[in-house]
């Protein structure tokens, strides 16, 4: 997903009201910082497990390696976060799973109701 579809999609959860955004698996780069029109919500998916992937041994959302099971991962290309996702006070869940991440905001510790 582009910036160019990604904010239009901000846009619309912005003006309807939503308190969820799943943007897992959109090959995001970068968030914007128009992710800060979404003050009111409360779930941000950035990745997630792919239940609807089988591993090869035929398990939803599994796969085995090395005698483990590892969740097969839904994520993006993020690599940081903006500062400005300490506007979204209402946060409670922040799923980052899948990404390659390299550093964090400190703002991210004014995320207070996080689960």
């Amino acid at each position: 997903m582009t910036e160019d579809e990604l904010i239009p999609k901000i846009d619309q959860a912005a003006e309807e009201g939503w308190t969820e955004l799943d943007l897992a698996g959109k090959n995001i780069t970068e968030l914007p910082s128009e992710i800060s029109k979404l003050a009111r919500l409360e779930t941000l998916i950035l990745g997630k497990q792919d239940f609807d992937q089988k591993g090869a041994e035929g398990h939803a959302g599994w796969e085995k390696e090395n005698d483990r099971w590892i969740p097969i991962v839904l994520g993006n290309a993020l690599t940081s976060l903006p500062c400005e996702l300490a506007i979204m006070a209402q946060l409670k869940v922040l799923n980052l799973s899948g990404n390659p991440w390299r550093n964090f905001p400190d703002s991210i510790t004014y995320l207070s109701m996080l689960n």
